[in-house]
C-alpha cells in the first residue's frame, strides 16, 4: 500500500482541533490475493512433488480465501469471479461459501451465485470511508470450499490451478486483478 496525506478536518466544533495533517497508509488502487487456508486431510501436506503446493487426495476438502483491499473512496460494479478447475467442484450447502465484508464498506448488494465449477459474488457500488490504515476494514474476503472430484485422466502430480478474478470501475476506469492457487493430486484413487 502507499502512503498518502490527507488533510484534516477544518478546526472548530465536530473537527480536529489543529487543523493539522495525517499520514495514513491507504491503498491507491484495489489489490486482490488468493491462497488456500486449509485441507481436510492433514496427512497429505505438500512434500511429495512441487513442495510449495498442498498435496490432496481424492475426495479431500479444501478450503480458498480470496481477499480483495479496497481504496477509499467508491469502487463501482465490484464482481469476484473464482473458476475451479475440471478436478475441483465447488460445495453448496450452507456455510461452504462465506463472505466477510470490512466494517468500513459499504456494498450496494450482495448476491452469491454458483454454476457448475464457478462461483461468483457481486457486491454493485462499494464505498470504504475507513478512517484508518489498511486493515480487516478495507477488505472483502470469500472463503470457498471445494472437493477434489474422481475423475478419469486425473491422477498423481497432476497440477490443480484455481484462478480468480475480480472486475470493477473506479471513476470512468473499469479494470480487474487476477490471482489464483495451485494443489496437486497426490493419489488417483479413493482410499
Amino acid at each position: 500500500g502507499r502512503s498518502a496525506s490527507r488533510r484534516g478536518s477544518a478546526p472548530g466544533p465536530g473537527g480536529r482541533p489543529d487543523g493539522g495533517t495525517s499520514t495514513l497508509a491507504i491503498p491507491a488502487s484495489p489489490s486482490f490475493t488468493k491462497s488456500i487456508v486449509s485441507t481436510s486431510n492433514l496427512d497429505t501436506g505438500s512434500s511429495m512433488f512441487d513442495p510449495t503446493m498442498p498435496d490432496l487426495t481424492i475426495g479431500e476438502k479444501l478450503t480458498y480465501k480470496m481477499v480483495l483491499t479496497l481504496p477509499l473512496g467508491t469502487t463501482q460494479n465490484v464482481s469476484i469471479t473464482d473458476l475451479l478447475p475440471a478436478g475441483l467442484v465447488p460445495l453448496t450447502e450452507p456455510g461452504s461459501i462465506r463472505v466477510s465484508v470490512g466494517s468500513g464498506l459499504l456494498s450496494s448488494s450482495q448476491i452469491i451465485g454458483t454454476s457448475g465449477h464457478t462461483v461468483t459474488v457481486t457486491f454493485g457500488n462499494v464505498m470504504n470511508s475507513s478512517v484508518s490504515d489498511i486493515n480487516d476494514a478495507d477488505r472483502i474476503m470469500i472463503e470457498v470450499d471445494a472437493r477434489v472430484k474422481d475423475l478419469p485422466g486425473l491422477v498423481a502430480g497432476n497440477k490443480l490451478t484455481n484462478a480468480a478474478q475480480v472486475d470493477y470501475k473506479i471513476g470512468d476506469r473499469s479494470d480487474n486483478l487476477k490471482a489464483s492457487a495451485s494443489s496437486e493430486v497426490l493419489e488417483a484413487s479413493l482410499v
